[in-house]
């Protein structure tokens, strides 16, 4: 029994030599970290000792080698890559955040709330299409918007008419000066919002977010006119936005199924027609005019 037990120890201590042998052989085959190795002047004893750190270089190395795209990263810290150093004969790992994730983090600071399609960041005004000369009217207000002129811009048009679209491209280039700006869908950030308000534990939440939302530099609202419409809705979250940044001169732009009357007829049944025709009066007089998108062709 004792000899058994013997020869099984060392059965699996040659297997673990080879383990040993057959990733020391890989290091070796694999030029890119064979040179990582040169370049350290890691003796083979020191390769043996930090053998582990070594084969999880090479795996961070080939996942970034071959580099699925941010969101597809299957690293356990996604986005971050891998260095190691020689200090005193041992090595030592750093972890960086890799190119695409320093350009997703810059992107992500001019956003504090960005509710569009990926796909969307990093364009600008320049992709939307010059060609319609009833568009140039949008394009112009929007370079004023650019160059400081505070009045606010209001584009509607039908369904994939290209309005959110336009404003996602306006809205980044304002970002690209003024970082800080929020691109909501309108439906869904109200129903958070009016679900922490009626929540004792969540109405902190809700000061601070409406606070953020009344004093960020650009203000989208995208969906304008499909949020589910009732007094307290409008007397709480939609009314004291609009008022707050009217008051204070921030910039607030409308992407909208609707014309604007249209697009807040609910809320006349639900929280008075003079509040709410006070309020479309006040969106009427920051708005230079309102731009019809429909039909017309948007992307280059």
């Amino acid at each position: 029994m004792e000899l058994l037990k013997f020869e099984n120890t060392l059965e699996k201590d040659k297997q673990a030599l080879d383990a040993i042998d057959e990733a020391i052989a890989s290091l070796k085959s694999d030029k890119e970290v064979y040179a990582k190795i040169t370049e350290l002047k890691l003796t083979k004893a020191e390769v043996k000792t930090d053998l582990a750190t070594l084969i999880e270089y090479q795996d961070d190395f080939h996942i970034c080698a071959s580099c699925p795209g941010l969101k597809e990263c299957p690293k356990a810290r996604s986005g971050y890559k891998m260095e190691i150093t020689r200090e005193r004969g041992r090595l030592h790992q750093n972890f960086f955040p890799c190119d695409l994730k320093v350009k997703d983090d810059i992107e992500r600071n001019k956003y504090v709330k960005r509710d569009f399609p990926e796909e969307w960041v990093g364009l600008d005004i320049r992709k939307i299409e010059r060609s319609a000369s009833t568009r140039n009217p949008m394009l112009k207000a929007m370079a004023l918007n650019l160059k400081g002129d505070s009045r606010w811009l209001y584009v509607y048009g039908k369904e994939k008419s290209g309005k959110s679209f336009v404003l996602a491209c306006f809205a980044n280039s304002f970002a690209e000066k003024n970082p800080g700006v929020a691109y909501i869908n309108t439906k869904t950030v109200f129903d958070e919002l009016k679900a922490q308000s009626i929540d004792f534990k969540g109405k902190a939440k809700f000061a601070r977010n409406m606070e953020l939302l009344s004093s960020v530099p650009l203000l989208v609202f995208d969906d304008f006119g499909l949020e589910y419409k009732t007094a307290y809705v409008f007397n709480n979250i939609l009314s004291p936005l609009i008022k707050k940044r009217d008051e204070d001169g921030l910039l607030t732009a409308f992407a909208s199924p609707y014309p604007l009357e249209e697009a807040l007829r609910g809320y006349k049944y639900k929280a008075g027609k003079e509040n709410v025709e006070a309020l479309i009066e006040i969106i009427k007089g920051r708005t230079k005019s309102a731009f019809d998108i429909t039909g017309l062709p948007l992307y280059k």
